[in-house]
C-alpha cells in the first residue's frame, strides 16, 4: 500500500492509501481517505461572534492596538478557533 497526496475538483488536498501497482492518478480517488475533519461542519457564525469578542476583550479596536498588542490578533483567532477544531478531531474517532 501507498500513500499519494493529489487535488480534488474544488482544489482540497487530499490523500489516499492506494495499493502499490495502483496508478496514482487514476486511483487516488478511490482509494481509502486520509485527511482532517470537515471544517465546513463548523459553526462559522458562531466563530465569528467568538472572534468579534476576543478582539474586544483585548482592545483591538486598529491596527494601531493591533500592532502595539503584538500577538493579540492570533490569540484572539486561537481562542475562536482552536478549541472547535479539536472537538471535530476527537468526534474523528
Amino acid at each position: 500500500m501507498k500513500v499519494t497526496r493529489w487535488i480534488d475538483d474544488s482544489g482540497y488536498q487530499r490523500m489516499s492509501i492506494i495499493r502499490d501497482d495502483d496508478n496514482k492518478v487514476m486511483h487516488a480517488a478511490y482509494g481509502l481517505r486520509r485527511g482532517p475533519p470537515d471544517v465546513t461542519t463548523l459553526d462559522w457564525e458562531e466563530i465569528v461572534r467568538d472572534l468579534h469578542n476576543a478582539l474586544t476583550d483585548r482592545n483591538l479596536f486598529t491596527y494601531k492596538d493591533m500592532v502595539q498588542s503584538k500577538d493579540g490578533v492570533s490569540s484572539a483567532i486561537l481562542s475562536a478557533l482552536k478549541r472547535k477544531v479539536v472537538t471535530l478531531y476527537k468526534q474523528q474517532r
